[in-house]
């Protein structure tokens, strides 16, 4: 680019005479001015075409002012970054105000002795007589760069020296998983133990791993790649969530944390990992999760009812049930909610002796993880399911007493028992607090009848009374603790607005959810919309608006703006409150963060997009099955080769009714017969080649296609169905079997040119017999002296020598008939014998012994009888003239049959000639090959291609007679048979 700009400079015409007029003018204007700034000054016109340097930026990029001045400023700019430069330089000038570049980043300038400089750049519009010019300050920040690099380098260096010594001491016996990585080959040069025992490892195979990278999951490869380069570029990582595979295939799901080691000249040396595992601690944040949003908005009864639900659902069990210890009834229990995996079940009271339930109210905790059925034979409830394990806690009032039972129970063994364990400890906090306060107002109630009651009659009735309320109020508060502490471990924020205040009262959760502090004073509902995006402020307020004027429940997803700039993603969950005459006078709700969610939706949706997109790239046509035989999903060539327009009509429709309804000859071709649909029956997938499909207007074409099955979970779901449309495949296949049929046939024409003097000579015998008896019978009979009694030999001795003509002239007909191949069934060794007969004439022309060596008993081979005895006649040929051209003493040509193994016979033509080279053996069958000086290559090519064309094989061996030796060999009849079955 650079050589391009100076030979534009080069080009002196009218413009750049001006513009040299513009530079002098500039330059008396202003530059004694810019000789006195420090930094080096560029001045530039709109077209990015140096008019004014001072000295300083002669100094800074090596060039003198001559060179400087009409220079292309993008020539200061790095070869690499010269494109994006002139973009850069249009946008500047679509919006000329002051502006300064790289702080808090490097910028770079290029040398006349291309060596690059880092530098900042402060640019100003100057607004002249000549029009818009660009003032660009440059200043040389090498040293800065140089001397804050270093500093960084011996900080970093400290730092690591000091965390290494403590790392050695604590990382052996560290209950998380530690190792020491070396940075330049990826491997682990140290562990402890526990990484081992968690991996299923021995420190040894963990020593001896190529790259720690084996040790991670690869379906978080993305994720692994994000924290390495980010620890990459800060020299730290904490607390990122990734996954490691153990040695049995198993999930570690670790929150990781990487600090690097330096050496002494700043380079990262090493990483010290630590793997902490939070398998249980992801799977019960999940859980609790669900059951917090579940039965965030209920109380009292509903909230058992709800509670018992969700922790079944969550857990993954049979029952879920929750029962109170009813007040002066000991010994009893009353359930509040049953969950029983379809329905709640009747509440009722029971008996604890006897059950599991007398273990829970004394030990506060109890787990039988089998045989429970058996422990409690007179439990009634047990006797009659089949529950075979049972967790429960005890509901607990503030001094610890047992005041009810939280529990579940299974069919098998739990899953997770300990965090099932967690999950009923929190869980039960909440209950226990909800029960507390149903018998805390339950109990306000009933001290509020009797207070009416007694107030005139007993004033101390009544202080005592007020005793109990404080005492109540106190439990009731702290109910409302733990409820706040079961909603910040769910990251769900209550509210309430007064909507005649307008002022909203939240709870601490609420305002973190938010990114803010709680305030003071309480929030109005026009800055609780201040915080929602923008995008999203008119349909939160609409939703409001509708609750308010239809008297519904309302729920509202949306965005929300962090204070340092994060957007979060938040459902928000409420109702309005009315007074009796049906005025709104509260809203009240809870509010979830469910950031994290949307998140796994938006990456779920773009993977759907990147899978859509493979699809409609590829050029086999692609559908998906259901198990109806419904069209799931299709990709556009799909839907182009069947000749629609739109993917929506297929998807959803019988693909077999729509496009496979009919058979090549016509007839309906029943769905259950299909080939494709064999994939439901068997399980297995199929392959077909020989059928049609059928497009939108009626026609049809030949098809290849597969059915793959498609499996969920082990359990098939459906198939997939890739097809191609192979009418252009078919007439390449069709011309290429018609061109090489001609070829076959002339080489069969050129066999017998070849033959031709052999061929006469073998006529020409019987026929000169024929005519020598007939000439001696006239002979013979014009003198009389033929008698009656030698006319009948006369005449069989020339039928005899006609038939041996007949037979060579139909061996000729039937060798050079152009015909279709036609297979039969033949006996391999009667073919070697006429094929033997048939170059017999030939070979005693060259004084060349045909022998044959014939098994017995050989199995019937499937073959085209011409074009097997083609191979023969040609092999036998080549091997006569081989022997020809060696003038060997005594040749010989031995042709051989045998069965190599049941389902295999094998020929084998071998001769005493000279043999070929290995090198020539891996020629031969090449086509246009040959060692003849008038040979043309094409014989033994063709042999391959019918051998081939046979499922056969043909090579080179070593003869036993010291020459070449040529094998093939052909399936057996009952081979092809079971071939053709498959």
């Amino acid at each position: 680019m650079s050589d391009v700009l100076r030979h534009n400079h080069s080009r002196m015409t009218a413009d750049d005479r001006s513009f040299r007029l513009i530079c002098e003018s500039i330059r008396k204007r202003h530059g004694e001015l810019l000789e006195s700034m420090p930094d080096g000054i560029v001045i530039i016109d709109t077209s990015g075409r140096i008019v004014l340097v001072n000295s300083q930026a002669e100094k800074l990029f090596g060039y003198g002012r001559g060179d400087l001045v009409s220079m292309m400023i993008e020539e200061l700019v790095p070869a690499h970054l010269r494109k994006g430069h002139v973009g850069q330089r249009n946008s500047y000038l679509a919006n000329p105000v002051f502006r300064s570049l790289g702080r808090g980043q490097v910028l770079f300038g290029v040398r006349q002795d291309d060596v690059e400089v880092p530098v900042e750049i402060s640019l100003s519009p100057m607004q002249t007589d000549d029009g818009l010019l660009i003032c660009a300050a440059v200043r040389d920040v090498s040293e800065r760069v140089r001397v804050e690099k270093a500093l960084r380098a011996s900080e970093e260096q400290v730092r690591s020296q000091v965390l290494e010594e403590r790392y050695f001491d604590l990382y052996a016996n560290s209950p998380d998983m530690c190792a020491s990585i070396d940075a330049a080959t990826g491997r682990i040069v140290d562990c402890n133990n526990t990484l081992a025992e968690a991996t299923g490892y021995t420190r040894e195979e963990l020593l001896a791993m190529p790259h720690v990278s084996n040790l991670y999951d690869p379906e978080c490869e993305d994720a692994r790649v994000d924290v390495f380069r980010d620890f990459e570029e800060t020299g730290t990582v904490r607390d990122a969530e990734l996954q490691l595979i153990c040695n049995d295939g198993g999930i570690i799901d670790v929150s990781l944390s990487l600090t690097a080691v330096r050496g002494e000249n700043g380079n990262v040396v090493r990483s010290r990992s630590v793997w902490r595992d939070i398998t249980s601690r992801r799977r019960s944040e999940k859980m609790l999760r669900l059951i917090v949003e579940g039965t965030s908005l209920s109380f009292g009864e509903d909230y058992f009812r709800s509670l018992t639900r969700h922790l079944a659902n969550a857990l993954d069990v049979r029952c879920a049930f929750v029962s109170e210890i009813p007040k002066q009834r000991g010994g009893q229990l009353r359930l509040l909610a049953f969950w029983n995996g379809n329905d709640f079940e009747q509440n009722f009271e029971y008996h604890v002796q006897g059950t599991p339930c007398e273990h829970v109210i004394e030990q506060g905790l109890v787990y039988y993880p089998d045989n429970v059925r058996q422990l409690f034979p007179e439990d009634q409830w047990l006797k009659g399911s089949d529950i075979e394990s049972y967790l429960a806690v005890a509901l607990q009032d503030l001094d610890g007493n047992s005041v009810g039972v939280m529990g579940i129970a299974h069919a098998e063994p739990l899953s997770f028992p300990s965090d099932a364990q967690s999950i009923l400890q929190v869980s039960s906090m909440r209950a226990s607090a909800e029960l507390l306060r149903m018998r805390a107002e339950m109990a306000l109630h009933q001290a509020h009848n009797e207070l009416e009651m007694r107030v005139s009659h007993r004033t101390a009735d009544l202080e005592e009374a007020n005793r109990r309320l404080e005492g109540e109020v106190a439990a009731r508060k702290k109910s409302e603790e733990l409820l706040l502490a079961a909603q910040s471990a769910a990251k769900v924020g209550v509210w309430e607005l007064d909507l005649l205040t307008n002022l909203c009262v939240c709870s601490d959760e609420y305002y973190q959810i938010h990114g803010r502090q709680p305030k003071d004073s309480a929030p109005t509902l026009e800055q609780q919309l201040d915080w929602i995006h923008p995008g999203d402020r008119d349909s939160v307020s609409n939703v409001i608006q509708n609750a308010l004027d239809d008297n519904v429940p309302f729920e509202s997803d949306f965005r929300v703006i962090w204070p340092d700039g994060t957007i979060h993603w938040l459902v928000c969950k409420g109702k309005v409150v009315r007074d009796d005459a049906g005025r709104p006078v509260r809203m009240l709700g809870a509010t979830f963060d469910v950031t994290e969610r949307m998140l796994i939706e938006d990456a779920l949706r773009a993977s759907e997009e990147q899978v859509r997109l493979i699809l409609d790239s590829t050029a086999e046509a692609i559908y998906g099955l259901d198990l109806q035989g419904n069209c799931t999903f299709c990709n556009q060539a799909c839907v182009e080769t069947l000749g629609y327009e739109r993917t929506e009509e297929l998807l959803g429709q019988n693909m077999h009714d729509l496009i496979h309804h009919t058979r090549v000859d016509g007839s309906h071709y029943p769905m259950q017969e299909c080939r494709i649909y064999e994939t439901f029956r068997l399980g297995v997938g199929t392959h077909v080649d020989d059928e049609v499909l059928w497009k939108a207007d009626g026609s049809s074409f030949p098809a290849t296609y597969r059915s793959i099955p498609v499996r969920r979970d082990g359990e098939l779901v459906g198939s997939v169905v890739t097809f191609l449309d192979i009418t252009e495949q078919q007439r390449v296949a069709e011309a290429l079997r018609t061109q090489q049929a001609e070829l076959t046939h002339a080489a069969r024409l050129s066999t017998l040119g070849e033959m031709a003097a052999a061929l006469a000579h073998e006529l020409n015998q019987p026929l000169t017999a024929m005519s020598a008896f007939a000439e001696g019978a006239l002979v013979r009979l014009d003198r009389g002296k033929l008698k009656e009694t030698e006319v009948a030999p006369i005449f069989s001795r020339i039928a005899e020598d006609a038939q041996r003509a007949g037979e060579v002239i139909r061996r000729l007909r039937n060798f050079v008939q152009k015909r279709e191949a036609q297979r039969r069934s033949i006996d391999v060794n009667r073919l070697v014998r006429e094929v033997s007969k048939f170059v017999e004439a030939d070979a005693k022309q060259h004084d060349v012994t045909i022998e044959l060596e014939l098994g017995s008993g050989l199995p019937p081979v499937e073959a085209d009888p011409i074009e097997i005895q083609q191979v023969l006649l040609n092999l036998v040929r080549n091997a006569c003239d081989a022997l020809a051209r060696d003038g060997a003493n005594e040749p010989r040509i031995v042709i051989s049959t045998c069965e190599r193994h049941p389902d295999v016979v094998e020929i084998i033509v071998e001769d005493s000639g000279p043999g070929i080279s290995d090198g020539m053996a891996e020629q031969v069958f090449e086509p246009f090959f040959t060692s003849k000086a008038d040979g043309l290559g094409i014989g033994l090519g063709i042999c391959k291609h019918i051998i081939e064309a046979h499922r056969g094989k043909i090579w080179f061996g070593k003869s036993s007679l010291g020459g070449a030796g040529v094998h093939f060999d052909l399936p057996t009849l009952q081979q092809e048979k079971m071939t053709h079955a498959l």
